[in-house]
């Protein structure tokens, strides 16, 4: 098939053959800016509406559930009942990812009642819990610190009130040392941790037991209630 050089550059004069032989009359280009009058863009060649797409990418996100999959793997099955399991962790997750690597572990989970006793605790933690009470994976939830992180992180803490906020959440303070969680499932499975590890971060060896024992989770369950009672402070 013979072109019509003309005035055409080299360049075009390719683009040109090559539609000639694969039968198109515009290119990539033409096809996604071929604008209509009322401002839309028509479908010439295979191409409907705007080619971009814009996406907010939440890396935040991600590392939770890196540190969950981490959080999972080491866990590897749930503690049967009577059953205990001591763990060695390295900083590779956090004490709260515990919450969605049981979830993990067994999808259907849910939590009717959870309870967390800590020195301390980050906004980065307390906003991924609120995103498991967003997602109804925990419906209640206790948390207590102690009074030297507030002293000495009132803005931090002051987050973490913010972050529960919207939730059914208690968030008190006291005198406290202890890293204790209980979990009662839906279902009435009741699991609980004890150790060294603190909720705001873990970025060193720790130690932590996790087992399903009902006598134990009311045990730890009701200490937390108790020394949280008398300072709670529900946000408003």
């Amino acid at each position: 098939m013979a072109l019509d050089k003309g005035n055409t550059d080299d360049d075009t004069m390719q683009g040109l053959f090559i539609d000639s032989i694969l039968g198109g009359t515009t290119g990539p280009q033409d096809d996604a800016q071929f604008i209509q009058p009322d401002g839309n863009l028509k479908r010439v060649g295979g191409i409907d509406g705007d080619p971009s797409m814009r996406k907010r990418i939440t890396s935040r996100r991600q590392l939770t559930i890196i540190r969950e999959t981490h959080a999972a793997r080491q866990i590897g099955s749930l503690p049967e009942p009577g059953e205990e399991v001591l763990m060695i962790l390295t900083g590779l997750w956090h004490g709260t990812d515990l919450v969605g690597a049981i979830n993990r572990i067994d999808p259907a989970v849910r939590f009717a009642d959870v309870t967390m006793a800590t020195m301390s605790m980050n906004r980065q933690n307390a906003d991924y819990l609120a995103t498991l009470m967003e997602a109804e994976i925990i419906q209640r939830l206790l948390l207590v610190v102690s009074t030297a992180f507030i002293n000495q992180n009132a803005d931090e803490y002051h987050g973490v009130l913010a972050a529960l906020a919207p939730h059914n959440a208690r968030i008190g303070a006291q005198r406290n040392h202890a890293k204790t969680m209980t979990f009662l499932t839906t279902d009435g499975r009741k699991f609980y941790v004890h150790g060294s590890l603190n909720l705001r971060r873990c970025q060193a060896y720790e130690q932590m037991a996790f087992g399903q024992d009902a006598g134990t989770h009311d045990f730890l369950r009701q200490f937390t209630h108790d020394i949280a009672d008398p300072v709670v402070e529900k946000p408003k």
